[in-house]
């Protein structure tokens, strides 16, 4: 990934490996932002800005 930081398939193997790891939330995040910042899906990119802005929040709980 560091050699090659704009190959996107790495991004999202990446993200397989830390869900093996245990680290559910930031496998999530991972996922989530490649999602954000590559569908070509026009709905899911209306709401790009706030799936990158929450990608990372996925754990916090508003009261």
């Amino acid at each position: 990934m560091d050699e090659f930081p704009d190959y996107r398939p790495f991004r999202v193997f990446y993200a397989m490996v830390l869900y093996n790891l245990g680290e559910f939330g930031k496998a999530m995040q991972e996922l989530l932002m490649e999602v954000a910042e590559t569908t070509s899906d026009l709905s899911t990119q209306e709401y790009s800005r706030a799936i990158q802005y929450y990608a990372d929040k996925l754990d916090q709980i508003e009261t």
